[in-house]
């Protein structure tokens, strides 16, 4: 009988965390998984029911009332995030207590503060380090019997304290192989995936657009209703033509990629004009939608940040520095003329990052208990 194995994921978008649910398949092999997250207020969007789940109902009266400072006492109160997640936290805590299991895998501070609270010893997925997060004071980093997260240089950010072992696992999906048959030169436009919100370069994007309106440009996400509004209603015409599409229905990680294999370019920003985006955070985060974009072999024009310098190192696409739209043609222009080789380029970087293969070392160390000779 496998052992039991669960992931807390403390948050209620989980189709939309790539990496938990790439997390739950991989470890699905050697052991009983369960992941332990929140209903989604609005709509469950039809989640896999191959997958255990235990769903936890979100206090709605809260979320509502922070939902209403969060939106319109932005300026006299702040976020309202961290507020959020102690809520979830407290939560977690009263569920978790009722559950057992020989593994804990957590996503991000808050969760594995509260697992850590009620005696249970953790593994750390970390995804978001965000400035002046309360739990990362809290959270007794030094007894983490491991760390995933996307670089070592984010570690810093995350505890002062040494933690052993470490394992740099990506956003990515598990690479299905590379488009056969050179089916790239069939594709035409470009492509802005995943959420599909100003501070990730919707305003961006649009701004380009309305200067490139005979392009083919497609949307394929979340977009806040707001923003769909405008985009209907400004660009009535170019949808009408086909020339702008908006594909708002989620997609697993296979249909996604054979989605993206029909466009040319994909867009991966970060739009640091929002106080928001402007922190180590996403500075140092790769994306995960850049790494779907590669899988399914499809070049990129993303912001220059370090973060994102894997389309340099592995001459994926265009990094650039403005949202001037004259930029961002030069950058199709050079994409253009280098897109056989910037495709195989994408495969090739697929490849080094697939999910299953960054994942391995830390499925034997659950497996074995030893850790990996590199830490």
């Amino acid at each position: 009988m496998k052992r039991k194995l669960i992931i807390v994921f403390p948050d209620d978008w989980l189709p939309f965390s790539p990496i938990t649910l790439n997390l739950y398949d991989q470890l699905s092999k050697d052991w009983n998984v369960e992941i332990l997250t929140f209903r989604n207020k609005r709509d469950p969007w039809g989640l896999d029911q191959s997958r255990q789940l235990r769903l936890v109902k979100t206090w709605n009266l809260v979320e509502r009332v922070l939902d209403f400072v969060d939106k319109g006492f932005k300026f006299v109160l702040g976020r309202t995030l961290q507020l959020r997640r102690r809520f979830r936290a407290i939560q977690i805590i009263s569920v978790a207590s009722r559950m057992k299991a020989h593994i804990w895998v957590t996503v991000d501070t808050h969760a594995a503060w509260a697992l850590q609270k009620i005696g249970r010893s953790v593994h750390l997925v970390s995804l978001e380090l965000y400035d002046r997060d309360p739990f990362v004071s809290k959270l007794k980093a030094e007894k983490l019997r491991s760390v995933l997260i996307q670089s070592k240089t984010r570690l810093v950010s995350l505890s002062p304290h040494v933690i052993d072992p470490v394992f740099v696992v990506q956003n990515a999906p598990v690479f299905p192989g590379p488009q056969t048959g050179n089916k790239w030169n069939e594709r035409s436009g470009l492509v802005m995936s995943g959420s599909c919100i100003p501070e990730f370069g919707l305003n961006i994007v649009l701004k380009w657009f309305r200067q490139n309106t005979t392009e083919k440009l497609a949307f394929h996400g979340t977009v806040p209703s707001s923003d769909e509004l405008l985009i209907r209603s400004e660009f009535s015409n170019e949808l009408t033509r086909g020339n702008l599409s908006l594909s708002l229905d989620y997609m697993g990680s296979k249909q996604l990629l054979e989605y993206l294999h029909q466009f040319r370019v994909g867009f991966c920003f970060y739009d640091l004009r929002f106080e928001d985006m402007n922190q180590f955070n996403f500075w140092m985060a790769p994306s995960g939608k850049l790494f779907h974009y590669f899988a399914a072999g499809v070049p990129v024009i993303a912001t220059d940040l370090p973060g994102l310098q894997v389309v340099r190192e592995y001459n994926t696409g265009v990094l650039i520095r403005d949202d001037d739209p004259r930029t961002i043609r030069a950058a199709i222009e050079h994409i253009q003329a280098n897109y056989d080789e910037m495709v195989q380029n994408c495969y090739r970087a697929a490849a080094e990052f697939s999910f299953d293969r960054a994942l391995e070392p830390f499925r034997e160390y659950l497996l074995t208990g030893e850790k990996p000779s590199q830490n």
